[in-house]
């Protein structure tokens, strides 16, 4: 049996510019050694291999998860990544038995 959560975290552009794959990292410290978020330019997937005529102008990583702890998610968010701008973080996400997703603003 299985409970997904799927999960979107939208941060700042600045923060693929001066390092995304650091902060990326930091994020993902959350999952110990189960595999965590992946950027949606992650360099392993084809540049522009989502929908539209444009690359997109925000960043995003998704992800899928078995029984996720989302307030422990959003502790870590805030208290343990040192985003270099803050503004703007944010979690979409979808519960298993939940019909919508939500949107949890993190500052």
């Amino acid at each position: 049996m299985s409970d997904v959560t799927n999960v979107i975290l939208k941060y700042p552009v600045s923060a693929y510019k001066n390092g995304e794959e650091r902060q990326l990292k930091e994020v993902n410290k959350f999952f110990g050694d189960d595999k965590g978020f992946v950027s949606v330019e992650d360099g392993s997937l084809p540049r522009g291999w989502y929908g539209g005529t444009k690359y997109l102008e925000v960043e995003l990583a998704i992800g899928a998860f078995n029984y996720l702890n989302l307030e422990g998610l959003i502790r870590h968010l805030k208290n343990n990544v040192k985003w270099e701008d803050r503004e703007g973080i944010q979690l979409i996400f979808q519960g298993q038995q939940d019909e919508y997703m939500s949107i949890e603003n993190i500052y």
